[in-house]
């Protein structure tokens, strides 16, 4: 996996046409796995894929 591989919160609610807020709380959720690196939080493109295929951000 290369270090780009690394998407911001900002970068998945665009992509998911949703708020950060929304993407925040699926993280504290732990329906999204993120990478904190001091103060920034980071979801790996390859864990949104699996999370997106296992029905992660389905509601309910």
């Amino acid at each position: 996996m290369a270090a780009l591989d690394l998407l911001t919160v900002d970068e998945v609610a665009s992509t998911l046409r949703t708020s950060r807020k929304a993407v925040y709380h699926r993280i504290a959720r732990g329906q999204i796995p993120a990478v904190r690196l001091g103060r920034s939080v980071f979801i790996r493109r390859s864990d949104l894929a699996n999370c997106l295929i296992a029905g992660g951000w389905n509601d309910g």
